[in-house]
This record gives structure tokens, C-alpha cells and sequence, in this order.
């Protein structure tokens, strides 16, 4: 969620870097894949699974991070829609972290942290209002809304 501008690393090495972590995130599933196929391992399997399960989230998320990157990285008005993309991005990541947890659960065996699948609605929402209201006062603070 690191926005391209004159103190962050050059646009197109940003892009390059979510590609490459997009990238590193797919071997890592095929791996588990490939792994889970060839053993008798309870939790790998679970795992390979998961995250096979959730690779369409993983990717929706990160390539919004890579979209509002990209606009963070350009001028007012144009980055005016940075922080809504972050904080929808935002928003997947903590469904994402969510369904870990439960994860979590499921392979030890307990419900610590079962709590989570409650108060997620709730967390999600404060979640995008944090963001979005970070997102916009860095965007307009001083010095910073040049067009």
C-alpha cells in the first residue's frame, strides 16, 4: 500500500515489485499444491487447500493495491481515488486475514479465534473509514495537492 511519489521508490520499480510478489504468492500455491499431492501431512493439505481456495482474493487485493499505487503515484485530482482503492483492497486483506485465523482454528482445533467471524462486519467498516480518511488527508495535506 506504499503510494509512488517523490519520497518512494520509482513507479515502474513499484510495479514491479507487486508483479514480482503476485508472482512469488503463485509458486508458493503451486508448491503446496504439488506438495499436498505427494504427502499424507493433515495440515499441508488444509493449507494447499485454503490457500487454492483463496487465490481469487489474494489476486483481487493485490492488483487494487497496484491500481491505487499507481494513482497515488500522479497529482491531484487524479489521485483523489487512491485512498477508496486502498481501502477496498484494505477491506479483502482483513477478509483474507479473517479466514487465516479461522483456519488457525480449524487445524489446532479450537475457537480462539472464532470471535473474529463476529465482529467482522464491524471491523471491516472501520477499517475502510481509517484508510480512506488517512488516504485523503495525506493526499490534501499541505504541499501535497499540486495539479
Amino acid at each position: 500500500m506504499v503510494a509512488a511519489g517523490h519520497d518512494r521508490e520509482p513507479l515502474p520499480w513499484l510495479i514491479l515489485h507487486r508483479i514480482i510478489g503476485i508472482a512469488v504468492f503463485l509458486i508458493v500455491v503451486v508448491v503446496l499444491n504439488w506438495l499436498a499431492g505427494t504427502t499424507e501431512i493433515a495440515p499441508v493439505r488444509t493449507i494447499a487447500a485454503f490457500l487454492t481456495d483463496n487465490v481469487w482474493l489474494v489476486l483481487l487485493f493485490s492488483l487494487i493495491f497496484l491500481v491505487a499505487d499507481i494513482l497515488a503515484a500522479f497529482p491531484f485530482p487524479v489521485n483523489i481515488a487512491a485512498p477508496f482503492l486502498n481501502a477496498g483492497g484494505a477491506v479483502l486483506l482483513v477478509e483474507f486475514l479473517i479466514r487465516i485465523f479461522l483456519l488457525v482454528d480449524t487445524i489446532i482445533g479450537i475457537t480462539v479465534f472464532s470471535i473474529f467471524a463476529v465482529v467482522a462486519p464491524f471491523l471491516k467498516a472501520v477499517v475502510f473509514v481509517v484508510v480512506v480518511i488517512t488516504g485523503l488527508a495525506g493526499i490534501v495535506r499541505p504541499g501535497r495537492m499540486r495539479g
